[in-house]
């Protein structure tokens, strides 16, 4: 009886032991392969951070300027103004000279901004025209309202602007200094004996 009872008993533990050690019915139909793991964890996973933005360049260009020439550059450009029309006749002279200082007043402030490769130039009678930086040619106005082509190109601290129409043209060679610009500005018609050249000068 008692030999009975302890062959059961081994019997059985060597079942448990086979139950354990068995792989499961799911287990073997994977061929032994862990579970995949959750679809949910993995798309909760963190994503990596992208790189910060470059860092924006300030143009040398940007600013409010106001002019610092005083009285000295508005003499200047009148004497300049008096030189290109001379030989022109009295009365010739008279509304010629007016015409040119009617277009060519100096600003008191001039502002500037370049961004995107986009110039936005506020200056005479506050007119602002926005201009490709890399001399694409445009079509706008000017601060009289007259219809004139435009290119701006800036290279480093130079800043060249030039704006034509039928009547005549306009060219600004506009520099910065530090906190200094300067405009060499020449303005040419096929009906004055002389261009009128004259400099400008502004401080940030």
């Amino acid at each position: 009886m008692v030999r009975v009872k302890y062959a059961v008993a081994v019997a059985s533990t060597a079942a448990m032991v086979m139950a354990a050690t068995l792989p499961t019915a799911s287990a073997q139909s994977d061929g032994g392969r862990p579970p995949a793991p959750d679809a949910g964890a993995a798309a909760a996973a963190p994503r990596p951070v992208p790189p910060p933005p470059p860092p924006v360049v300030e143009s040398p260009f940007n600013g409010v300027w106001r002019h610092a020439g005083g009285d000295a550059e508005r003499r200047a450009l009148e004497a300049a103004v008096a030189r290109a029309v001379q030989g022109m006749g009295f009365f010739i002279e008279g509304i010629a000279a007016s015409r040119i200082r009617d277009s060519s007043p100096i600003p008191p402030t001039v502002t500037i901004r370049v961004a995107n490769n986009t110039i936005e130039y506020t200056g005479v009678r506050g007119r602002l025209i926005r201009s490709p930086a890399d001399g694409t040619q445009i079509q706008t106005t000017n601060a009289q309202g007259e219809p004139i082509t435009l290119t701006t190109r800036i290279s480093g601290n130079v800043m060249n602007r030039f704006g034509s129409r039928p009547e005549g043209s306009r060219r600004e060679v506009v520099t910065v200094n530090g906190n200094t610009l300067t405009i060499d500005g020449t303005v040419s018609s096929p009906r004055l004996p002389r261009p009128v050249v004259y400099r400008l000068t502004y401080r940030r």
